[in-house]
C-alpha cells in the first residue's frame, strides 16, 4: 500500500492577526515620499501593516527614533524603516506607542492596510 502525506504545505506568509477592535486604517495613496499613517497612540499593543500591492515594496517607519529625533527615512536614503514585501504583513509589538509613516518603493497610489489593537 502506498503512503500519503497529507500535511499541507508551508505557507511562507505565516502571520497572526490581534484583536484589533475595529481600529483599521485603509489607505490607497501612499507614494515615495514620507507621510504619517498612523498617530500616537498610548494605549497601542500592536500594529500590524499590511502591503495589498502586487509588486510594489512598502517602508514603515516610526516617526521619532530612540533619542527623540525626527525620521525620515527616503527611498534613497531608507535607513530607519522597515520594508514590507508586496503581499506581507508585519505586525510589531512593544514600544509602538508613536506615530507611523510609510511610503512606496515606486507609485503614488499604493495601498496600505494599518490595524492597530489596545489588546
Amino acid at each position: 500500500m502506498a503512503a500519503f502525506n497529507t500535511s499541507l504545505p508551508l505557507n511562507q506568509q505565516n502571520f497572526v492577526i490581534p484583536n484589533t477592535g475595529g481600529a483599521t486604517i485603509a489607505l490607497n495613496n501612499v507614494g515615495t515620499a514620507g507621510a504619517q499613517v498612523i498617530g500616537p497612540d498610548q494605549s497601542r499593543k500592536s500594529i500590524s501593516f499590511g502591503n495589498p500591492n502586487a509588486s510594489v515594496t512598502l517602508y514603515v517607519y516610526q516617526t521619532v527614533d530612540i533619542n527623540g529625533n525626527a525620521l525620515n527615512p527616503s527611498v534613497g536614503s531608507p535607513g530607519g524603516a522597515w520594508p514590507i514585501f508586496a503581499g506581507a504583513i508585519l505586525t510589531w509589538t512593544g514600544d509602538i506607542q508613536g506615530a507611523w509613516g510609510a511610503f512606496a518603493a515606486s507609485g503614488s497610489t499604493n495601498g496600505l492596510s494599518v490595524l492597530s489593537s489596545r489588546s
